[in-house]
């Protein structure tokens, strides 16, 4: 399906063919958004819109308006290819403390002592 944006994609030579990614610079170029100015997050979405630019969920108005963040809000179709989150909730330390702590204490070492020789494993 062809889009406004196909401008935007560019392609590298690969062993095994051809890669094509999509170049946000080209929506500055076009003077569709000052990319540059965008936070990271906001990119990572933009460059996820415009890769699907002209399919069946992500229409080309979808990409111009997150272009234009902090413009109108709009809902935007995200399908991330792999996701990344980051553990804010201090599970793996818990998960760490018992196992430090049963060694320690069937040794004879105090709580206070068996956190500081503790080693994660």
């Amino acid at each position: 399906m062809t889009t406004m944006f196909d401008g935007a994609r560019g392609r590298l030579p690969d062993a095994d063919g051809e890669l094509e990614y999509a170049r946000l610079a080209w929506l500055t170029d076009q003077r569709i958004g000052d990319v540059e100015r965008l936070p990271q997050t906001v990119r990572i979405l933009l460059e996820n819109l415009l890769r699907r630019a002209g399919t069946r969920d992500v229409a080309d108005e979808d990409v111009a308006a997150l272009a234009a963040w902090p413009g109108p809000a709009k809902d935007i179709a995200f399908m991330p290819a792999r996701v990344l989150m980051q553990d804010f909730t201090a599970s793996p330390l818990w998960s760490t403390l018992p196992r430090c702590a049963a060694p320690s204490s069937a040794r004879g070492v105090t709580r206070r002592a068996s956190t500081r020789s503790c080693r994660s494993t």
